[in-house]
């Protein structure tokens, strides 16, 4: 009988996913809030794409924020995300820490965020490191819950003949504390 032996990539992975973990306990014990972000991107789920995806074509990115203090009209965030993607000719997952500020206090009710972060993009059975910047504007309809769209501009090593990727994302924030 052979020994099995755990594959590498399964080493490095659960590595990956223990580092991440640790590098967010701070955040989470220091944050003056957390909110749950999920979207989706609106062309995926509306009318599809020229790359042969059809609408209703999954592309689910969930995040956790962490909130910093607020100063003045703004505060500093951390939100880590994961995608999934369920695109023609391939699955996409996507990690990514990304860091920014909030400005709330310019309209009631109403959020502008800006991030930049970097991370791990697998598609193809290849990965790489990406960075990515969003722009994201919240309205909250209700306390604690709020709807909100995020242009996001993304380094795509994965398509041919494109470096920077850009989707809309639609999605609902809901603050948990």
């Amino acid at each position: 009988m052979e020994d099995y032996k755990l594959p590498i990539i399964h080493y490095q992975n659960k590595m990956k996913t223990i580092i991440y973990i640790l590098f967010l306990i701070p955040f989470i014990s220091l944050s003056q809030g957390i909110s749950l972000n999920i979207s989706q991107d609106a062309r995926l789920a509306l009318v599809g794409d020229e790359r042969g995806n059809k609408a209703f074509t999954t592309n689910v990115n969930v995040g956790a924020e962490f909130r910093g203090l607020q100063k003045g009209s703004s505060y500093f965030l951390m939100r880590p995300e994961l995608e999934y993607a369920d695109l023609k000719g391939g699955e996409l997952y996507r990690m990514t820490a990304n860091f920014g500020y909030t400005f709330n206090k310019w309209v009631k009710n109403v959020d502008f965020t800006a991030t930049v972060g970097g991370g791990m993009l697998i598609r193809h059975e290849l990965s790489g490191l990406h960075i990515q910047a969003n722009l994201q504007t919240t309205w909250y309809f209700t306390k604690g819950i709020g709807l909100f769209l995020d242009s996001e501009f993304v380094q795509r090593r994965d398509l041919p003949k494109k470096f920077i990727g850009y989707s809309g994302k639609i999605g609902i924030k809901i603050i948990l504390r």
